[in-house]
């Protein structure tokens, strides 16, 4: 009977380690189709997200996106590099500057 009971213990951990190596194979393939890249012109009227019932397609979104990053740039024209880089300041106290910029030290009578 010892050798039996050893025997299924063998049997039931062969199982779980079988069972838990097919979920990580599922779970990589997954995520691996999930990361594939997006074809943009293919999914433009596809909706991107749903509020209150109304549903956002892609070319509204990507348009979106674009309208706000040109808002953001025309108000950046007018920043000098130093306010530019106050702007972006990480809490981690990394700074990011426009093109341009960095490493300039420009006088430009910011306190």
């Amino acid at each position: 009977m010892g050798r039996k009971a050893h025997k299924m213990k063998r049997m039931a951990r062969n199982i779980i380690i079988a069972i838990i190596i097919v979920a990580v194979i599922c779970g990589l393939v997954y995520s691996w189709q999930s990361r594939q890249q997006l074809d943009y012109r293919d999914c433009l009227e596809e909706t991107a997200f749903t509020v209150d019932g109304q549903a956002v397609q892609m070319k509204w979104l990507g348009f979106y996106v674009v309208y706000e990053e040109r808002e953001v740039e025309k108000q950046a024209q007018h920043l000098s590099c130093r306010q530019y880089s106050r702007l972006l300041e990480s809490p981690c106290g990394w700074s990011f500057y426009p093109a341009g910029c960095q490493g300039h030290d420009h006088a430009d009578g910011d306190p």
